[in-house]
């Protein structure tokens, strides 16, 4: 996303996390000390890609290769990485006394574009590997003719011949309710009812907002994502990681899915279904963009689900079991269980007691794969 203020740009990298990694004349090959080709890499489900170690500048054979978890990625002792499961994963070459990592995301691979972005050749992004896009409607409210993206129809309308999956995102400076209504009237009047594959995002990040209480803005999400909800259309809310943790915390906030903005080999922000993680050069594309990981299959086409997150369990005094409603359950006294709701759904359910005095319950937290 072209952001509105420069601190949020993020910088561009000189290498592409998506490409293959580059043989013995890599640019970072030469700087002394025993390392990987890639400090990180993205691979698919299903698909490959090769690591090489180096000794200085020479390649290192002499190698025993390891993951973290071999059922997300499996890494074999040529050091090969091929994707198992989405989620993310850690592959370690080691020599003697010697060690280096590589951050492997097993997830769907997208870029976010705008007019910025200009004439786009779609072909050549599919091509290079990219599974979608998150085309920009456009920005607040006031003038619909000028604040809508000049892009977005024909972003849409290209990206989705040449078989990309598509979401949106529309920029926000809503800094009331009654703003935040306005920007969503807007944003489904761009979209008029087309067909999405991913998620419309509410991006909040803008300077006008940084004074908000994170109660406003919990109140400033919603009006905007329920409204969106309520026509059809799956959410999440953007913002840079700083932000994010600063200011939308609110649980009205935390009941939508999280596309965090953050560049980096790997976030510590959590949880979060998609992670926008810098800028680099992608061919059909001008200059950078924006580039991301979803570990989460919102298109619905298969090819695994779920994501890096796994739920918190505060101490032994808690258990967790999966949701049962046509048996009975009997809780013991002081004591506080968790339950696991599994779905595709992206709506947030809602949970009541029909004796908050004997019991009560409360919605916890989002995970990939349902809620908590």
């Amino acid at each position: 996303m072209k952001k509105r203020i420069l601190a949020l740009i993020l910088a561009a990298a000189a290498s592409c996390m998506m490409c293959l990694p580059l043989p013995v004349s890599a640019a970072n090959a030469g700087t002394g000390g025993f390392q990987l080709s890639e400090s990180s890499i993205g691979v698919r489900v299903g698909d490959y890609t090769k690591l090489y170690a180096y000794f200085g500048s020479s390649v290192d054979s002499n190698v025993t290769w390891s993951s973290a978890d071999g059922t997300i990625a499996s890494v074999d002792s040529g050091g090969t990485v091929t994707g198992m499961k989405i989620g993310q994963t850690v592959v370690t070459a080691r020599d003697g006394a010697y060690s280096s990592s590589c951050v492997v995301n097993v997830a769907y691979k997208g870029i976010d574009v705008s007019r910025y972005q200009g004439t786009i050749d779609w072909s050549a992004v599919k091509n290079y590997g990219i599974d979608f896009a998150m085309i920009r409607t456009g920005y607040g409210s006031e003038n619909w003719s000028v604040q809508t993206d000049p892009y977005f129809q024909t972003y849409y309308n290209s990206a989705k011949a040449v078989g990309l999956k598509i979401g949106a995102y529309h920029y926000s400076y809503a800094t009331s309710v009654a703003m935040a209504q306005a920007e969503a009237d807007f944003c489904l009047h761009i979209l008029n009812g087309q067909k999405l594959d991913y998620p419309v995002a509410f991006d909040v990040e803008d300077k006008s907002q940084w004074g908000l209480s994170t109660g406003t803005l919990g109140q400033i999400v919603q009006a905007f994502c329920s409204k969106l909800q309520a026509a059809g259309y799956k959410t999440v809310v953007y913002s840079y990681y700083s932000f994010y943790n600063a200011h939308l915390t609110s649980p009205l906030v935390a009941q939508y899915d999280t596309w965090i903005a953050h560049s980096t080999d790997r976030t510590d922000f959590s949880p979060y279904t998609m992670w926008q993680y810098g800028q680099r050069t992608v061919p059909g594309v001008s200059g950078s963009c924006d580039v991301d990981y979803s570990f989460y299959d919102y298109s619905g086409n298969g090819g695994g689900s779920g994501g890096i997150t796994e739920p918190t369990v505060p101490d032994s005094t808690e258990q967790s079991f999966t949701c049962d409603t046509t048996s009975t359950y009997t809780f013991g006294a002081n004591k506080t269980y968790n339950y696991k709701i599994t779905t595709n759904d992206t709506f947030t359910p809602s949970a009541s007691s029909s004796n908050p005095s004997a019991i009560s319950v409360s919605y916890l937290q989002r995970l990939t794969d349902g809620f908590l």
